[in-house]
């Protein structure tokens, strides 16, 4: 007999009675396999719909975590940007306004210097000198003046036996004013401060400086006296040197 679960004509439910037409005289009770049957069935059934409740709440959920992640990207790009454009709009602060210095003070302070030079305080040279370039303005005064005062901080630092100091102070002279005056006479300081700090390569630079220097023939004679000096004073050390390596 083909059997089958059919749903009751009177009730419209599942009928609990293997039948052919559901009636009372055809119905006889399920046997032990349609029960199991029945039971794996609705098993089946509500293990379907909790994994599908299950999946549902997870896809709600990983949403809201994707929503939350983005409004907070937003918000915090938003508010970078807020102080990107603040930091950019922020207006630069202003410049400190200059003092200006009196004629007589400026003098005052060039006195000052010229008599610590005379007097062979040349700390106190380097400090008047730089305080007076700090509140010189340069369109009171001739390129030949600031070359001049550049030129004493470098010839104060020299006679105050402060040579690297000496070499910087005549390097900036020299840059600054390369065509001036006073430029062969600051190559041949920084050749002076070079041969003072007593290094191989500071010497090597004092070379290259004097060839530079006599080239100018109001220092050439000195230049090649210090050159020729420098070069005895090199082959002497070499000689100390390949003596020194002898067994």
């Amino acid at each position: 007999m083909n059997e089958h679960l059919e749903r009751c004509t009177h009730s419209g439910k599942i009928c609990p009675w293997y039948t052919t037409g559901c009636n009372s005289t055809t119905r006889r009770p399920l046997n032990s396999y349609g029960l199991a049957m029945i039971s794996w069935g609705r098993l089946s059934e509500l293990m379907f719909q909790n994994l599908a409740s299950r999946y549902s709440n997870f896809l709600a959920m990983f949403t809201h975590f994707l929503t939350t992640l983005a409004l907070s990207a937003l918000i915090i790009n938003g508010l970078g940007c807020s102080v990107c454009q603040a930091e950019e709009a922020a207006p630069a602060p202003p410049a400190r306004p200059v003092k200006p210095v009196s004629i007589a003070a400026l003098n005052r302070m060039q006195k000052e210097a010229d008599a610590a030079m005379e007097a062979k305080d040349y700390a106190t040279v380097v400090t008047k000198t730089e305080e007076l370039l700090k509140v010189l303005p340069e369109q009171s005064a001739t390129k030949e003046q600031m070359e001049q005062l550049y030129f004493n901080i470098g010839l104060a630092n020299l006679l105050g036996e402060h040579f690297p100091e000496a070499e910087k102070a005549f390097t900036e002279c020299a840059t600054k004013y390369p065509n001036g005056l006073l430029a062969s006479r600051c190559v041949l300081g920084v050749a002076k401060a070079c041969i003072a700090q007593d290094t191989t390569p500071k010497l090597e630079q004092a070379a290259m400086a004097l060839r530079v220097a006599k080239q100018n023939p109001k220092f050439n004679a000195e230049a090649e006296a210090l050159l020729a000096e420098l070069n005895r004073e090199r082959v002497r050390r070499m000689q100390v040197l390949e003596a020194s390596q002898k067994p």
